[in-house]
């Protein structure tokens, strides 16, 4: 939470609601040995889900002793400019819910408009969600090998879904030039 300057502080660590995560793990797994060699292998499915039920209503500010209430909590990354994605926190959404606030401007006939720096230009609009940092699912795999006294590990793993955020490609696509 963000304080006056006059406090000494630039922000304050608080409670801020009530989150309802639900989800499951599976691992299925095999072992086997031959001899003097042994292998083992596993796979794990996890899967989750988080809803913000509820942010702080009535909060008391301890530096000012004032009850706030919070209708949501942006976050932004360090270093991103006005235009970047954020993440931002409401009553029914996710913990990682992502928003953006421009689009690139575009001419009556839908063409993208673009400054005389080369730039593109941009338009300030609603908040408006257009994805999740979440994946829908994590993989692991997993396998372990030994032979006379001598083990080899090796571990797999993928994460499916969810979104990214680059701010450096951000800049490079602001200024017109990204090579993606």
């Amino acid at each position: 939470m963000p304080l006056a300057s006059s406090t000494g502080y630039e922000n304050y660590a608080a409670q801020t609601g009530n989150v309802r995560n639900q989800g499951v793990e599976l691992a299925v797994g095999y072992n086997n040995k031959w001899g003097d060699f042994r292998w083992g292998t596993n796979f794990t499915y996890t899967f989750n889900e988080n809803k913000i039920i509820e942010l702080a209503h009535g909060m008391i500010n301890p530096i000012t002793g004032v009850a706030e209430d919070l209708t949501e909590i942006k976050k932004d990354w360090l270093g991103a400019s006005d235009v970047a994605p954020r993440v931002i926190l409401r009553e029914g959404g996710s913990l990682s819910d992502i928003y953006v606030n421009h689009q690139l401007a575009r001419d009556l006939n839908g063409n993208i408009l673009i400054s005389n720096t080369g730039a593109l230009s941009m338009e300030e609009i609603e908040a408006r969600k257009v994805g999740s940092l979440a994946p829908k699912c994590n993989l692991g795999w997993s396998n372990n090998f030994a032979w006379k006294g001598i083990d080899l590990g090796v571990v797999f793993t993928a994460r499916i879904g969810g979104m990214a955020y680059s701010a450096t490609q951000g800049i490079l696509d602001y200024y017109g030039v990204s090579e993606a």
